[in-house]
């Protein structure tokens, strides 16, 4: 029973660590957030990568950029990023064909918003 016991174990470790493996790689981005509280609405492009556990991305809009990073973890990705006048969170699953996560875009430096968004990676 004990033997069984481990080796399911192993196997649910070594599921999370594929998934995490297959998720490794350089993805398009496309940012897309709702207009609010007078800063109207996002759609840009960018690329992000995934790598031992971790994400960065780095999204163009207008003349400035928005550049974040975070941690992957059980498929699921998260991310912190900063813009121009606003911070940004993201989350949700990835896979090797990329991801879809939701977040928002709060207002920094004085600027009072808060817009709901979504971040596509890769296929979605």
């Amino acid at each position: 029973m004990l033997v069984f016991a481990l080796a399911a174990a192993a196997l649910a470790m070594g599921g999370a660590a594929a998934q995490a493996q297959r998720a490794d790689g350089t993805y398009p981005v496309v940012l897309a957030c709702d207009a609010a509280g007078g800063a109207g609405p996002v759609r840009a492009s960018g690329t992000a990568t995934i790598g031992a556990g971790r994400g960065s991305y780095e999204i163009r809009i207008g003349s400035g950029r928005e550049t974040g990073r975070g941690t992957l973890g059980g498929g699921k990705l998260s991310l912190a990023g900063k813009g121009p006048g606003y911070e940004a969170r993201y989350a949700g699953d990835v896979s090797g064909r990329g991801g879809f996560l939701t977040g928002v875009q709060t207002g920094a430096g004085g600027k009072s918003f808060r817009r709901a968004c979504q971040f596509i990676l890769g296929d979605g």
